[in-house]
Formats: structure tokens, C-alpha cells, sequence
């Protein structure tokens, strides 16, 4: 990857990040689970935290209308297949509260990413950047042991004996 395109690439990464993140609260609480909020968390400002209280606090009304619509349109479609209804209007109906739910936690995102300077931008990216190389290095860990211990059972069926009955 060329080094020019590189900021512009990390800046998405970023800006996806904390799009993925906007739900009910702040971080702390129970709507920020994903690392992207809790990155950008980390390299705010006290007042900028406070902005983002306010931020979330605003669009938390419509926020919760949006996921409420969301499960109702989930609901509505397992009904309409259980029943053999219309499906294909329930699946719209879904298609449209998931959109706009979407749209919505893009327009938080948007508020929030708005406070952070050029220097937290760049840390942000990379500190993300870190945490996923850190979470790769771990689930290759994780399928090299696999591999290991797929080997040494194996190993063991082929070097052990059969006993004859």
C-alpha cells in the first residue's frame, strides 16, 4: 500500500469504527461493545466526554425507537414465515428499520468523530490498528495450537497399539 493512501485508509477504518459503535450510551455502559467507541473514548478529553454524554443523550430517544422498530420487524417476519404469510413485506419492513437505524448510529457517529482533533484522530487509528494486529497475532495463537494438538492426536493413534480381543 502506497504511504499517501494510507492516512485516508486508516481514517476510514476509523470513521467505520465508530459508526459500528453508536448505540445507547456512552462508553462504560451497555450500548459500547465494540473496540472502535472505546478507542475514541480513550483519546478524548474530559469536556469532549461530556460532549459525547450529551451527543448520545440527545439521539438515545430515537435510537431506541429505531431498535424498537427493528424488533418488531424481526418479530413480524418470524411470524409471517411461522404462518406462511406475506413474507416479502415483512422482510422490507425490516430491511427499512434496520436502514434507518443504520443511518442513525451514522449520524452520532458523525458527531462524535466531528470532536476529535487531527492528533486524536491519529492516535485512534493507531491504537485500532494495534488492537487488530494484537487480536490476529492472538487467533493465530489460538489455530496453532490447534494444529499442534490435532497433530500429536494423530501422532498418538498411529504409534499406539491395537490390542486384539
Amino acid at each position: 500500500m502506497k504511504f499517501k493512501t494510507w492516512p485516508a485508509v486508516a481514517g476510514v477504518a476509523l470513521a467505520l469504527g465508530i459508526s459500528a459503535t453508536a448505540a445507547f450510551a456512552y462508553p462504560g455502559h451497555h450500548g459500547s461493545r465494540t473496540p472502535g467507541m472505546k478507542v475514541v473514548w480513550t483519546v478524548l478529553q474530559p469536556d469532549q466526554k461530556a460532549q459525547v454524554k450529551r451527543i448520545y443523550q440527545s439521539a438515545r430517544p430515537a435510537l431506541k425507537a429505531d431498535f424498537q422498530n427493528v424488533r418488531a420487524a424481526r418479530e413480524a417476519l418470524a411470524q409471517a414465515l411461522i404462518s406462511g404469510g406475506d413474507v416479502t413485506t415483512a422482510e422490507q419492513n425490516l430491511e427499512t428499520a434496520r436502514k434507518t437505524l443504520t443511518e442513525e448510529k451514522i449520524g452520532v457517529a458523525q458527531q462524535v468523530a466531528a470532536l476529535l482533533d487531527s492528533s486524536q484522530r491519529a492516535a485512534a487509528t493507531q491504537l485500532l490498528t494495534e488492537l487488530e494486529n494484537t487480536h490476529k497475532q492472538v487467533h493465530g495463537y489460538f489455530q496453532q495450537a490447534r494444529a499442534q494438538a490435532a497433530g500429536a492426536r494423530s501422532s498418538n493413534a498411529q504409534s499406539s497399539p491395537q490390542v486384539a480381543e
